[in-house]
C-alpha cells in the first residue's frame, strides 16, 4: 500500500483522512481511535481483516488472514506514532520532494512513436484500445 501526502495538506490532514480507510470495521462505527496510545490493546480480529480484504477485491486464506492481523496491527501501531507527533510548529508543504524547485520542461504535445510496439506486446486489443481485465464488480460500494 502506498500511501503519500495529498498535494495541499499536512501531514496530519492526510492521516487523518486516510486512517479511517484502515480501521477495522469494529472501529469505524464510532470516532476513529485506533492509533491512539490508549488504544494498544486493540487487535485485529479476523473478520476485520477479512473485511479489509474485500475492500481491497483481494481473497485470502485462512493462513493469510492469521498472517496479516499482526502486520495489520503493526501498520495502525505506526500511525499511532505519526499521530503522536508535534508538527503544530512545522509549516504545511504542498509537496514533499523538492521537484517545485527545479524547473520543469514545457508541457507539450508529441507524438508517440511506439504504438505498434505496445500492442505487440500487449495480449489482447479491442480496436485502437488495450483490453484488460475486468476486477471490480458491478455492485461495488
Amino acid at each position: 500500500m502506498v500511501v503519500g501526502m495529498m498535494v495541499g495538506t499536512t501531514l496530519r490532514e492526510s492521516a487523518r483522512l486516510l486512517l479511517p480507510a484502515l480501521a477495522p470495521p469494529s472501529l469505524s462505527r464510532g470516532r476513529f481511535r485506533c492509533c491512539s496510545s490508549s488504544s494498544s490493546s486493540f487487535k485485529f480480529e479476523p473478520s476485520d481483516v477479512l473485511q479489509l480484504a474485500q475492500k481491497a477485491c483481494i481473497t485470502l486464506t485462512p493462513q493469510e488472514v492469521e498472517d496479516f492481523q499482526p502486520k495489520l496491527q503493526q501498520l495502525v501501531g505506526w500511525f499511532g506514532q505519526l499521530q503522536e507527533v508535534d508538527l503544530d510548529s512545522v509549516l504545511p508543504a504542498v509537496r514533499a520532494d523538492n521537484l517545485s524547485q527545479r524547473p520543469l520542461r514545457e508541457d507539450v504535445p508529441t507524438p508517440f512513436e511506439e504504438r505498434d510496439a505496445i500492442f505487440a506486446a500487449v495480449p489482447e486489443t479491442e480496436g485502437p484500445f488495450v483490453k484488460v481485465p475486468k476486477i471490480l464488480k458491478e455492485n461495488m460500494e
